[in-house]
């Protein structure tokens, strides 16, 4: 029996699981719970250190965020407007 015969289906099936993991990673979002204030200020055009800082000092003094609506109104006070909630929530992961 010839090897390419047996290798090259191999070779295939190993390709489309690669490329389905690397799928999987690229789709992965980073938690708002475990990043510095500095990543998110980087990260969110207009959320500037200041309101970063507010997230994470929130985050910190009340616990880890649950989902979006704990994280909306956890954040408002802070001065973080709805355009850029919706950005943080568009970049990152809320919740365990």
């Amino acid at each position: 029996m010839d090897k390419k015969l047996i290798i090259q289906p191999i070779k295939h099936q190993v390709f489309a699981v690669l490329f389905m993991i690397a799928l999987l990673i690229s789709n992965l979002k980073p938690n708002i719970n475990y990043l510095p204030a500095e990543k998110i200020a980087e990260d969110i055009v207009g959320i500037g250190v200041i309101k970063s800082k507010a997230i994470v000092l929130e985050r910190n003094e009340g616990g880890v965020f649950k989902d979006v609506e704990d994280f909306k109104n956890r954040v408002a006070p802070y001065g973080v407007g709805n355009v850029t909630i919706n950005k943080v929530v568009n970049k990152y992961k809320i919740g365990e």
